[in-house]
């Protein structure tokens, strides 16, 4: 699997400092009147301040992530349930578990792809208008459910299990948003780990995005 090109986001031809710089003009554009209300919102023109598309940014991103949850929340649920031995004796044939037998679909490598493609399409469009740390936040939710949804499904197919505690991946992007203390400390629990992680990192996207729409309430 293919690391992530901080230097260029997947989908995007922009570098970080590019898509700031974009973001800005953006704004400039937008608080000066050049772009017609149509364009702003780039719908149907009922939207016309940038505040607007910024919150309906911030609402797709969060619903991406909620139909993530939907979709790969047996994995993490799993995680909680069984002990990561107790998983590896699954895949391996030496035992059986109820909860273990009802995770089969994840055995077809190409199904779990196409999952997760359809739960996150038509967002990096958003990105302009949401700060840098709530797309990092947006990110780190996407990594960790795809890899840990990609790695059980390799499980399968190599009959061991792949572990997401150590997956470097997922780790770069927890840590890149999350106190890297706290990310090692969850990869050294035998179970429950990504349900706890998946938490934090609920409560910091909230606080980013609060925290941002309070500032600029105030600001205006």
């Amino acid at each position: 699997m293919k690391s992530i090109d901080h230097n260029h986001p997947k989908g995007s031809k922009y570098t970080p400092q590019e898509l700031r710089i974009r973001r800005g003009q953006c704004y400039g554009l937008v608080k000066s009147g050049s772009i017609p209300a149509a364009s702003q919102n780039g719908t149907d023109g009922k939207g016309s301040t940038i505040d607007e598309a910024r919150i309906r940014a911030q609402e797709t991103l969060w619903n991406t992530v909620v139909a993530m949850k939907a979709e790969f929340n047996d994995v993490v649920f799993i995680d909680g349930a069984l002990l990561a031995g107790e998983l590896d004796d699954c895949f391996k044939g030496r035992s059986t578990n109820p909860l273990f037998e009802a995770l089969t679909r994840y055995k077809d490598m190409l199904q779990v792809t196409q999952r997760l493609v359809a739960r996150a399409r038509d967002v990096e469009n958003h990105r302009l208008f949401v700060t840098p740390m709530t797309w990092a936040l947006y990110q780190a939710f996407l990594t960790l459910y795809a890899r840990s949804a990609l790695l059980f499904a390799s499980s399968f197919k190599e009959k061991k299990l792949n572990d997401w505690r150590e997956d470097e991946i997922i780790s770069q992007n927890l840590c890149a948003v999350l106190p890297s203390s706290i990310v090692e400390a969850e990869k050294l629990r035998p179970h429950g780990g990504l349900s706890r992680l998946v938490h934090a990192l609920d409560n910091k996207f909230l606080r980013e995005v609060d925290s941002k729409n309070t500032s600029d309430s105030l600001g205006a």
